[in-house]
This record gives C-alpha cells, sequence and structure tokens, in this order.
C-alpha cells in the first residue's frame, strides 16, 4: 500500500516512522514549513518534501527512488544514517546544503540541484545517473577501500571546489563538469 501525506500544511512534531512492504509500496510526505525527521523502512519510493529542514532522525532504508525537496528558504537536508538504493534526487531553494552518509550503500545521483554545500560519503561507489548542479562546494568520500567515484555526466555543473576523497590502490575517479571551470 502507498502512504500519502502530501498537504503543505502538514506539521509533524516529533520524528516520523515510514514502513511498507511491496515494491509498489511507496510514500509521499510534506512537512509542510516546519522541520520533518524521519526514519523507517520503505519497500518501494520515497519523496519527501519540506519547507524547513529535513533530516534522518534513525535509520533510514529507501528500497526505491528517494527524492528530497526543500521548497522555501534555506534550510538543509541532513541524512547520516540512510541505506538509499535507487536513484536520489535533490531540490533546494536559498543557499540549502544536502549532506548524505549512505553507509556502506551504492549512492546513486539522480537529477540533483542543490543551491548551497553538497557533501555524499558512502562505503561503496558514487556514480551520477542525472546532471547535478551544485552552487556551493561539492565533497564526495568513499570510506571504504577500492570503491569508485564516477560523476560522468556532460552537463553537470559544479559551481565551487570539489574535494574527491578515496581509499585504496583502485579507486578511481572520473568526473566531468560540464562547460564549467572545476576547482579541485
Amino acid at each position: 500500500q502507498t502512504i500519502t501525506f502530501d498537504s503543505t500544511t502538514n506539521q509533524f512534531g516529533g520524528a516520523v516512522t515510514l514502513t511498507t512492504q511491496g515494491t509498489t509500496a511507496n510514500v509521499t510526505i510534506d512537512g509542510g514549513t516546519t522541520a520533518l525527521a524521519i526514519q523507517g523502512n520503505v519497500a518501494g519510493d520515497l519523496a519527501v518534501t519540506a519547507g524547513a529542514a529535513i533530516t534522518d532522525s534513525a535509520a533510514l532504508t529507501v528500497s526505491g527512488t528517494s527524492s528530497f525537496t526543500i521548497d522555501a528558504g534555506s534550510n538543509n537536508i541532513t541524512l547520516g544514517t540512510s541505506n538509499l538504493t535507487g536513484a536520489i534526487f535533490v531540490s533546494t531553494t536559498g543557499t540549502s546544503d544536502f549532506t548524505l552518509d549512505n553507509t556502506t550503500t551504492n549512492v546513486n545521483l539522480g537529477t540533483v540541484g542543490v543551491t548551497g554545500n553538497l557533501s555524499v560519503t558512502t562505503g561503496g561507489t558514487i556514480i551520477d545517473s542525472g546532471v547535478l548542479t551544485v552552487t556551493g562546494t561539492s565533497a564526495f568520500t568513499t570510506d571504504v577501500n577500492n570503491q569508485t567515484i564516477t560523476l560522468d555526466s556532460t552537463t553537470n555543473q559544479f559551481g565551487g571546489a570539489v574535494t574527491l576523497t578515496t581509499q585504496g590502490t583502485t579507486a578511481n575517479v572520473t568526473i566531468d563538469g560540464g562547460t564549467t571551470a572545476l576547482a579541485i
């Protein structure tokens, strides 16, 4: 079954635990103008929108795609204990940052538009399947030996300095900054 809380006037006072079963069991949640702390296990796709900060208050596992949107102001998205297996889509306003620690799961960045800084850490590989547009700095880290970073979309745009960190002897990096200059 699908869970949908998409009213822009929602206000969740505490952590929201999301649990679904089955590959079509998607979750859509809008936190309105209040901060949204989410956790749980979503077997399908997850779409999260808020006009305030979005965080994971405990482990967040998503089997399908994940979409995170800040639709008002300068508010950050901070996911520190996530396990997002599908493509990850991000859209922010103001000067909002997106920070992701995807534990040991590979990261597949879909279309990502971050108006602040972008930071991605994982024990797996990091790839882009969409276009990355970042106004601020970008940091990509694989914290397990021999995991690669491949950001090869020819239309990526990195506005600030890009930091790439890998470990091991075969942890190669491929990056394409599109038509913008890369400050690595």
